[in-house]
């Protein structure tokens, strides 16, 4: 017996795309909320949660902006970037 979905069926999504978000936006279908790189339409991640799955791309994008952090410095960033995403989307 075949598991999944049936041949030719396909899912249906929608995309999150917003300038908070870099270089990355967020597939949104049925059952997950996907991280995508935008250059190249990689899956960064399956997440449950749009929430978890902003966290991610704001760890991305701290990792591309610099090379050293302080422990304070990162986290301040890290809240900062995450705050800014959450109250802008209300999550």
């Amino acid at each position: 017996m075949a598991k999944g979905r049936s041949k030719g069926q396909t899912k249906k999504c929608v995309y999150i795309e917003d300038p908070l978000l870099g270089d990355y936006k967020i597939q949104v279908d049925e059952s997950c909320y996907i991280p995508i790189r935008k250059g190249d339409n990689k899956a960064l991640g399956y997440h449950s949660k749009l929430q978890t799955a902003l966290r991610f791309v704001v760890k991305q994008n701290l990792v591309s902006e610099e090379s050293v952090f302080t422990i304070n410095g990162y986290i301040r960033q890290y809240e900062e970037t995450f705050n800014k995403l959450t109250q802008k989307f209300d999550v």
